[in-house]
This record gives structure tokens, C-alpha cells and sequence, in this order.
């Protein structure tokens, strides 16, 4: 799921201003929902996991094809 999350990052900075606003607005919403973990590996997979699905839920156009390999 990392090198997804890698690939989803590297298309939100090179599909457009719009992808990358609606990409980074889902960035933010999951810094602030996923909860702290002393775990570090415990926080990324949650954290992944909220990515994955909020891209699901709403992808942009430009990141539909991107969300299929989550």
C-alpha cells in the first residue's frame, strides 16, 4: 500500500492544480481523523487506509485510475 500511497502523491503533483487541491484536502482530513499511535507502523497503515478510502469514496477524475491499484 505504500508504493500506491507514492504513486497517488506523485500524480497529484503532476495531473493539475485542481487534482492536487482535492488530493492534498484529503491529506488533511486524514492527518486530522486518524489517531496518534506510538506505533509509527500502526499510524501509517491507518492512515494509508483512510487515504485509500477516501479516494474511493471521491476520487478526481484525473486520479481514478490511480485509485484502482489501492
Amino acid at each position: 500500500m505504500k508504493s500506491a500511497l507514492l504513486v497517488l502523491m506523485l500524480l497529484a503533483t503532476t495531473t493539475g492544480v485542481d487534482a492536487k487541491r482535492e488530493f492534498e484536502e484529503k491529506l488533511a482530513h486524514c492527518e486530522e481523523v486518524v489517531a496518534q499511535n506510538d506505533d509509527f507502523n500502526v499510524w501509517l497503515k491507518n492512515f494509508e487506509a483512510c487515504i485509500a478510502n477516501r479516494l474511493k469514496q471521491d476520487p478526481h477524475p484525473s486520479l481514478r485510475s490511480a485509485s484502482s491499484l489501492i
